[in-house]
């Protein structure tokens, strides 16, 4: 019943697209019939698209590429908002997309506050109630 009545409405309203009240009609009709509007998965399309992403999680699993590159970024060290370390974790960045292929890569300027630590202060306990 709902396939039928849905591509009555589908069919008025290519043949009334123009009119706009005609297309918030069938939206509201559309939303009281519980219809989805939108386009349907095919079969194939899905099986396609769940063997894709088994592929993806049984590579992300079997492969190593991802802690490799975990383990460089965290060889660089803290990554203090504007040190050194910082400015080293981009360039790093920017040449590992660069290098695995990825067709666009660029660095945006931005003002990004400079912190330096000033001499280090120490604290010792002397005497403790334990």
């Amino acid at each position: 019943m709902f396939d039928n009545i849905f591509t009555l409405i589908y069919t008025e309203y290519i043949l009334h697209r123009s009119n706009n009240l005609f297309r918030y009609f069938c939206i509201v009709i559309a939303f009281i019939l519980n219809i989805n509007i939108t386009a349907q998965i095919d079969s194939t399309k899905l099986k396609t698209f769940n063997h894709t992403a088994d592929k993806i999680i049984r590579s992300s699993l079997n492969e190593t590429k991802g802690y490799q590159n975990l383990r460089e970024l965290c060889e660089i060290g803290p990554r203090l908002s504007g040190s050194e370390n910082y400015e080293r974790a981009i360039i790093w960045a920017k040449n590992k997309m660069e290098m695995i292929g990825c067709d666009s890569v660029w660095l945006q300027p931005v003002m990004v506050p400079h912190w330096v630590r000033g001499n280090v202060e120490k604290a010792k306990i002397i005497k403790s109630k334990l």
